[in-house]
């Protein structure tokens, strides 16, 4: 992402009209009472209001619900220490994947993709407002999705393994290896990994984790109490509740509190997505985040409206005759058919402001 070189002064305003997991703008004077670099949050204290809120930074995971998968938020303190004022109107935190901080200020500013040199041309690839881009703008506009995989087994399975946070996965790799039938819990850590394998095989339930990717986060969901799992299900369930009681603990008192309950016993439903909870089911989500380039059938947008759907990418990219790199191809036909001119406005204005840097900069290192 890059920040514009051409403003209106509403970058600015944007972060302000927002909220988490995009920004948090402090909302009256007060102190960073604490931040917790290890669970990723940090406390403000209002004194004149006498309240404190918790505010989440680090990789957060929210649902994208019109594409079935959720989006990896990055959050970052914008240069706030432990015990540091804040104004009201500082930004505290932003989502470095749109914003951009202001050096002189606590402020940041909304960014706008990525900067590239844009060739208006007709031809057969950028027919029907279609594009094609090159490798290098491709690899700039990746993002991470991340992909929920749900397993829904009961609480006395016996779990001999599973992919905890950090693992890589293939699409084929097992996410768990277990067993419903009846076997002494104390197998659990207990066979080596040829005989984990070799149950997986056997067992053609095994789930499997259909995104290539990293595990990223875990969640487990299940009525009633831990009591009647299995020792195995059981030291998984308490693995996830130790993490959430720590963020919780670290949220008491605060305004926002209910945010981060201290554990993942459902109390107030008994369907998690499609799956309905009884008191002997336990589901386990597994959060698989894989990183993509830009490819063919993605959309994207040049200038402020010229939509259109990427066709691929070229791995060479283009060059004009006086050795301008060329990022892209869009169709000048479809641009004029928009009645608009800000396209190109803006991409006459960036390359003169372009070129002006680049005087400046050439003169200040001589």
């Amino acid at each position: 992402m890059s920040l514009p070189r051409i403003r209106t002064g509403y970058e600015r305003v944007v972060a302000h009209r927002c909220k988490p997991p995009f920004s948090y703008a402090a909302e009256e004077d007060g102190t960073i009472e604490k931040i917790d670099n290890d669970a990723h949050m940090l406390i403000v204290y209002y004194p004149g209001s006498k309240k404190r809120i918790t505010v989440e930074f680090g990789d957060l995971y929210t649902n994208n619900g019109g594409g079935g998968f959720y989006a990896t938020q990055n959050i970052v303190i914008n240069g706030f220490k432990q015990g540091d004022k804040v104004k009201r109107g500082d930004v505290i935190v932003y989502n470095e994947k749109f914003f951009f901080a202001d050096p002189f200020t606590k402020q940041v500013d909304l960014g706008f993709g990525e900067l590239a040199n844009v060739a208006l041309i007709d031809n057969a690839k950028t027919v029907e407002d279609s594009s094609i881009i090159s490798k290098k703008l491709a690899d700039a506009l990746e993002f991470n999705p991340v992909h929920p995989r749900d397993i829904v087994i009961t609480k006395q399975t016996t779990i001999h393994k599973y992919a905890a946070v950090g693992t890589v996965v293939s699409n084929t790799d097992p996410l768990m290896v277990f067993d419903q039938s009846v076997i002494s819990d104390d197998m659990f850590g207990g066979i080596d990994d040829e005989a984990s394998q070799l149950l997986a095989n056997i067992n053609r339930r095994t789930p499997k984790a259909k995104f290539t990717g990293t595990i990223v986060k875990i969640d487990v969901f299940y009525l009633g109490d831990t009591t009647d799992m299995s020792s195995s299900a059981k030291n998984l369930v308490n693995s996830v509740n130790r993490e959430k009681a720590k963020r919780a603990a670290i949220s008491k008192d605060t305004a926002n509190a209910s945010d981060f309950p201290a554990g993942t016993k459902i109390t107030q439903s008994t369907r998690i997505g499609k799956t309905v909870l009884d008191e002997n089911t336990l589901i386990v989500r597994f959060y698989i985040q894989q990183t993509q380039a830009m490819a063919g059938g993605d959309k994207n947008e040049f200038g402020s409206s010229s939509k259109s759907v990427c066709i691929g990418s070229d791995e060479n990219g283009w060059t004009t005759e006086d050795g301008l790199t060329v990022d892209a191809l869009f169709s000048q036909l479809g641009l004029l058919k928009r009645l608009i001119s800000s396209p190109q406005l803006m991409g006459i204005a960036n390359r003169c402001l372009e070129k002006i840097e680049n005087d400046v900069l050439d003169m200040y290192f001589k």
